[in-house]
């Protein structure tokens, strides 16, 4: 499958399963598909011939926002077996980082509410903090 062709599918899926609606409800920003030693945020241009392969190891990264919350989605891909172990190894990485961060919580996915006005507590690096939580 071409790069193109998968970004413009998970584009085009997001945007009816988000209802876009303008500024209101949207894609975020553009999706990165990066292939193999190129970490992150590669986009195809139109007219890339790149095509997705067996061996190839895929970064798939793509985002959403609705009434101004965005959401960011990544994770990796890989169809040859011999990559299984690498895919195994980042998502215990990245399950160690969240627990060590917050014992207590072991849903990271939770977006907790700030007290009082009811807005999320926003902090520089990105994360949602419960009320209190100090770096």
């Amino acid at each position: 499958m071409l790069m193109t062709e998968l970004c413009e599918t998970l584009e085009n899926t997001v945007r009816k399963l988000i209802s876009e609606n303008g500024l209101q409800a949207g894609i975020a920003f553009p999706t990165g598909c990066s292939l193999n030693w190129v970490a992150a945020h590669w986009t195809p241009n139109t007219g890339d011939k790149t095509v997705l392969q067996y061996d190839d190891v895929m970064k798939l990264d793509f985002g959403t926002h609705i009434d101004g919350h965005i959401v960011d989605c990544a994770f990796t891909v890989a169809f040859n077996p011999m990559f299984y172990p690498l895919l195994e190894a980042s998502r215990e990485a990245t399950n160690m980082g969240i627990k060590e961060k917050w014992p207590e919580n072991q849903k990271w996915s939770k977006v907790y509410k700030k007290e009082g006005n009811g807005q999320n507590e926003r902090r520089p690096s990105g994360n949602f903090l419960p009320p209190g939580r100090e770096r």
